[in-house]
């Protein structure tokens, strides 16, 4: 456990201290202790530090897991919303039909309303000339 003059990032320290405890496991506390001239509190120290890099490590991959369960419920939501926004676009261009047949339906009973009013129109105007020509013979 050296000393350096740089600070170190949390990565290399974290694999340091991974180095380290790899041979505290290997040798044994006691040994590691012995080997390495520390005295067993500056191990337990060490272990400690370890334990403590190793939940920080644990808590950001627990946000990454649960932003990736977000982002994809996020992606759900949108692939809901696109479905939706199709169907919707459809049931306009349904309801555009819909409205343009009303339009010309109600331009064909107009017509025909004028059709018969003609047609009305018309036969008045043959009853009065089957008239006049009764009067004239």
């Amino acid at each position: 456990m050296a000393g350096s003059s740089s600070p170190m990032s949390e990565k290399e320290y974290a694999m340091m201290l991974e180095s380290e405890i790899r041979m505290v496991e290997k040798l044994g506390i006691k040994e590691y202790a012995r080997v390495n001239k520390t005295y067993l509190p500056e191990v337990v120290e060490m272990i400690s530090k370890f334990q403590t890099v190793i939940e920080h490590r644990s808590e950001r991959l627990q946000k990454m897991a649960d932003d990736a369960s977000t982002w994809d419920k996020v992606q759900k939501k949108i692939s809901r919303l696109n479905k939706n926004l199709e169907e919707a676009s459809g049931l306009k261009k349904t309801l555009e039909g819909v409205s343009a047949s009303k339009k010309i339906l109600e331009q064909a009973s107009d017509s025909k309303r004028k059709v018969e009013a003609a047609s009305a129109s018309l036969e008045k105007l043959r009853k009065m000339l089957k008239d006049d020509e009764s009067t004239y013979l």
